[in-house]
């Protein structure tokens, strides 16, 4: 039974540590940074992203095979645009 209150007092003293370290926390102040100037071709964005939405994409009535076409050819047209 001693050992049984000591096990105990060992893990009421572990979460009292852990209570007291966590209350005593601050952590270090941030530096504010700036946002850093993008630059890029609107217009060539716009035109990525409206070939994009015409990509066939995958329905719930669309066959299997179909469906396993129409997702390559998905990622074909991201990886187009990704390159570009």
């Amino acid at each position: 039974m001693a050992a049984l209150y000591i096990i105990l007092a060992v893990i009421a003293v572990f979460i009292t540590i852990i209570l007291i370290r966590t209350a005593m926390f601050k952590p270090p102040a941030e530096k504010a940074k700036e946002p850093e100037e993008v630059s890029f071709n609107e217009g060539a964005a716009v035109s990525a992203l409206q070939e994009l939405v015409r990509c066939r994409t995958v329905s719930f009535y669309t066959p299997r095979w179909r469906m396993m076409l129409s997702l390559k050819n998905l990622s074909t047209c991201f990886r187009s645009f990704i390159r570009k």
